[in-house]
C-alpha cells in the first residue's frame, strides 16, 4: 500500500482494493485503542474500488465523495449510496462508504466475514458463481426497496425461496451451513440480507481476480 499523505487528519492510501479494506478496518483499531474507545473521538472513511488503469486524481476524488458521504449520511445500520428515499435519522458518521453501502464499523467488521465466508465457499466449490451473482441480484432488489420505499422490490424473497429450493443441493457440512445462510437472507430485518450487496461485490471481485491469476 502507498501512502500519499496522512496529516492533520486526513489519510489517502492507494493499494489493492481488498488489501486497502483491511487496512480500513486495522487503522480504526488502532484509533478506537489510541483514543482509549471515548466516543468523543470518530474515524469516516470511503474506499473506491476502481480500474487499475483509473488516474490517481480520479480515484482519489472519488474517495473522497465516499468520505463524504460516510460524514453526512442520515440513519444508522447499512445504506445504500446513493440513496433516493427519504431520510432516515441524522447523520452518525464513524463510518465507512464503500461497494455502494455505507455503514458503521462494526458493521463493515460483521460484513467483511461474510463476504470472506462466501469466498471460502466459492473456492470450495460450495457455492458456484451463478449461485453467487443471482444472490447479487436479489441484494440490488433489497438496495431498491431500501433506495426507493418501492414493496415491489420485495419480490426477491419469493424468487430467494425458489432458488433455494431448486438449487441449493448438496452433501456435507459446508453446504448445509451455506444452504442454511441463504435461507436465512428472506428473514425480514436480517442483518445478512442488508449487507449482501457488499457481501457479493466482495466475494465475486476477489474470485474474478483470482481466477485470472491461475489463468
Amino acid at each position: 500500500i502507498y501512502l500519499v499523505y496522512s496529516g492533520g487528519d486526513d489519510v489517502l492510501a492507494i493499494g489493492p482494493w481488498s488489501r486497502v479494506l483491511d487496512l480500513a478496518l486495522r487503522l480504526r483499531k488502532e484509533f478506537r485503542r489510541f483514543t482509549a474507545g471515548n466516543r468523543a473521538w470518530s474515524l469516516s472513511a470511503g474506499v473506491a474500488v476502481v480500474h487499475h488503469k483509473t488516474p490517481v486524481l480520479a480515484a482519489a476524488n472519488e474517495a473522497d465523495e465516499l468520505l463524504k458521504v460516510s460524514k453526512t449520511i442520515p440513519g444508522a445500520g447499512f445504506l445504500p449510496v446513493p440513496s433516493d428515499g427519504e431520510p432516515r435519522g441524522s447523520p452518525t458518521k464513524d463510518r465507512i462508504t464503500a461497494f455502494g453501502v455505507s455503514m458503521p464499523w462494526n458493521g463493515f467488521e460483521a460484513a467483511m466475514a461474510s463476504a470472506r465466508r462466501l469466498l471460502k465457499w466459492m473456492q470450495e466449490g460450495v457455492v458456484n458463481t451463478g449461485k453467487a451473482r443471482r444472490l447479487l441480484k436479489y441484494a440490488r432488489m433489497y438496495r431498491e426497496f431500501q433506495r426507493t420505499g418501492d414493496t415491489r422490490q420485495f419480490e426477491y424473497a419469493p424468487l430467494l425461496a425458489y432458488d433455494i429450493s431448486r438449487n441449493w443441493q448438496g452433501i456435507g457440512a459446508a453446504f448445509q451451513e451455506a444452504r442454511v445462510w441463504a435461507a436465512g437472507l428472506g428473514t425480514p430485518g436480517s442483518e445478512e440480507m442488508e449487507m449482501l450487496f457488499f457481501t457479493c461485490q466482495y466475494a465475486l471481485l476477489s474470485a474474478r481476480l483470482q481466477g485470472e491469476e491461475d489463468d
